[in-house]
C-alpha cells in the first residue's frame, strides 16, 4: 500500500471514530435528560441541535451522522473528497466538545 493510501485510510478511520464519539456522547446526554429517543444516528445530532449545541453548529455537524455509514458499511465506495471535506471541518469537533463542556457545567451548577 502506498503512503498516500495509508494516510487516507488512517484519516478515514480517525474521522469515523471522532464521529462515533460525537454520536455516543449525544446518546448519553439524550438518555440522561430523557429527551426524545433517537431512531437513527442522525436523530441523535438533530435532538442535540438547538437543545444542547447551538443551531449554527448543528447545521454544520448534521452530516456527520451520514458520514458514519460510509466507513462502517460502504467502505468500498468511500469518496475521498467527502473524507477530505470532513477533515477540513475538524474545528467543528472542537466546537462540539466546547459546547458539551459548557452544557455540562450549566447542568452541574444547577445540581449544586
Amino acid at each position: 500500500m502506498e503512503k498516500n493510501e495509508e494516510r487516507f485510510c488512517a484519516l478515514k478511520n480517525i474521522l469515523y471514530e471522532a464521529v462515533m464519539d460525537v454520536i455516543k456522547i449525544g446518546q448519553h446526554i439524550i438518555a440522561a435528560l430523557q429527551l426524545e429517543k433517537p431512531q437513527t444516528y442522525r436523530d441523535v445530532l438533530r435532538i442535540l441541535g438547538g437543545n444542547i449545541v447551538p443551531e449554527e453548529l448543528f447545521k454544520r455537524i448534521q452530516r456527520m451522522g451520514g458520514f458514519r455509514v460510509i466507513p462502517a458499511h460502504e467502505y468500498e465506495s468511500i469518496d475521498r473528497e467527502t473524507v477530505y471535506k470532513l477533515h477540513l471541518r475538524t474545528k467543528d469537533f472542537e466546537e462540539f466538545i466546547y459546547n458539551i463542556n459548557k452544557f455540562l457545567e450549566k447542568v452541574s451548577q444547577k445540581l449544586r
